[in-house]
Parts: structure tokens; C-alpha cells; sequence
């Protein structure tokens, strides 16, 4: 994607995957992974009130505006600051879905038989991988 993908590194460059859910004695915990990140090769979009708001093939085109589109600027503008409240894998084709407490949704799209279009990294804990043909494989930390 070039110059296109530019705009999630920034988009999710600090976040903190914070993982809410039971621990192994059943009771409801919190966990924060520092340093985790997702890294998208691929194209990705934010959807909000119904619509589409921006994706990745919109990075630096004008369409019409006074100044080209800054794809990452405009998804922070939709997402900044807000929480995510579930993680969701499409099986059949390998997106990820980050859905946020406002209703918005970032969607992160397979696009490829072939190539890997996307992975989130958290230290300590492993990689978990989309791979093409929408698979997706889980690495162990090493």
C-alpha cells in the first residue's frame, strides 16, 4: 500500500491493547499489554454513524478539498482517545475488526491470496499473524 498504510502506523503506533475478560480462576480482571501494536499492510477503514470515514486508499488525495487527505490524521479524528471494546476475527477471510465505544469500528481487510496483510505484536505474550487466503497463525513468543 505505500505511503497509504503510513497513516494506521501513526493511527496505532501508541496504543495499549488493554484486555478486559476472566482470569483463570473465573473472575473478571484487566490486563494491560504495553507496547503491543498492530501493523497493517493492507487496507483498513473506519466505519462510524453508518458510514465510511476514511480508509487507507484515501491517503493524499484531494478529492476535491482544499488539501490532500492525511488518512491517519482523519482516523484519529474518529477514534482518538476512545476505547475498544472488542476484538473480532472474520474467519472466512481473516479481517480483524476493532470495535470502539463510540460505535465506530476499525476494520483491518485480508486483500490477498498470498501475502500477509497484517499482524498484532505484544511483548512477552507472541504475534498473532493474517495471513493471505484470510488464515491466520499465532507465534508463541520467543
Amino acid at each position: 500500500m505505500g505511503t497509504s498504510s503510513k497513516g494506521v502506523f501513526r493511527l496505532v503506533g501508541s496504543w495499549s491493547l488493554v484486555v478486559v475478560g476472566p482470569n483463570r480462576e473465573g473472575r473478571e480482571e484487566t490486563r494491560r499489554s504495553p507496547g503491543t501494536s498492530l501493523r497493517a499492510d493492507t487496507l483498513w477503514r473506519v466505519v462510524s454513524n453508518e458510514r465510511v470515514e476514511v480508509t487507507s486508499e484515501d491517503h493524499q488525495h484531494r478529492f476535491g478539498l482544499p488539501e490532500p487527505v492525511d488518512a491517519g490524521a482523519r482516523a484519529m479524528e474518529v477514534l482518538g482517545r476512545r476505547k475498544a471494546i472488542r476484538v473480532s476475527l472474520v474467519k472466512s477471510t481473516g479481517d480483524v475488526v476493532f470495535e470502539f465505544d463510540t460505535g465506530a469500528r476499525l476494520e483491518i481487510l485480508t486483500t490477498s491470496m498470498g501475502y500477509e496483510g497484517w499482524s498484532i505484536t505484544s511483548p512477552g505474550r507472541g504475534e498473532i499473524i493474517g495471513l493471505g487466503g484470510g488464515r491466520v497463525e499465532v507465534q508463541p513468543p520467543a
